[in-house]
């Protein structure tokens, strides 16, 4: 899976919530785009999905363009913890996020369903703690799991993981962890997070386009 966003700029009420950018995402690659705290990073993040119309430039999905790929990105990227998307109500608990995450990637999500989840990944001691209780690195990792659980998912958008302390290693860990099943993930952050990380990061705002890094492949293969 191929995705580029080309000089991609979407205005809002008040001003750009995301000035031109530039930047690539590969089936099992990392890319990082950093820009400053604000609107940037969900604009940006939504139109990759396929979920933002853009006042200029384009998002293409394997050289396609057109009406038909804003809908397959859709389907096929998700956004994770997405502010006021798909970021999860801070007061509700690990195992009631876990049955919403599960319901949305259209798994059963009964309550011995959201068990035999936690189960699995290790997290039952988490069930019954508040949801914004969690170390962010148990955070990402939580939601990224949950996300990829719909077998549609090809591509991943981590939306400024650091917001809710994360450090840069945990980060990219989390990244390449995903990236080596084979999905193209994009990781939006800070610009000091991004400073932090091995690689060169697209540039929000500037058209300073980030290349993907390719991940060596372990275990689910490369999404068609």
């Amino acid at each position: 899976m191929q995705v580029r966003v080309s000089t991609a700029r979407v205005a809002g009420p008040h001003g750009a919530l995301l000035e031109s950018t530039s930047l690539a995402m590969d089936s099992g690659a990392v890319t990082v785009a950093s820009g400053y705290p604000g609107p940037g990073h969900l604009a940006l993040a939504l139109a990759v999905g396929g979920r933002l119309r853009l006042t200029d430039g384009a998002v293409s999905l394997d050289g396609q363009l057109g009406g038909r790929v804003a809908a397959t990105l859709r389907r096929r990227v998700a956004l994770i913890d997405a502010p006021d998307v798909t970021e999860p109500e801070p007061s509700a608990s690990v195992a009631a996020v876990v049955g919403e995450e599960l319901a949305m990637a259209g798994a059963r999500a009964w309550p011995a369903d959201v068990r035999r989840w936690l189960a699995a990944h290790a997290e039952n001691r988490h069930a019954h703690r508040r949801f914004d209780d969690l170390p962010a690195p148990i955070r990402l990792r939580m939601l990224a799991e949950l996300a990829t659980t719909d077998p549609q998912v090809a591509a991943v958008v981590l939306v400024m993981p650091d917001r809710h302390g994360a450090e840069p290693a945990d980060i990219y860990a989390a990244a390449v962890e995903l990236a080596a099943t084979g999905l193209a993930v994009l990781v939006t952050v800070a610009p000091a997070t991004a400073r932090a990380m091995p690689t060169d990061a697209a540039q929000m705002g500037t058209d300073v386009a980030g290349v993907p890094v390719p991940v060596e492949p372990a275990g689910r293969g490369e999404p068609a």
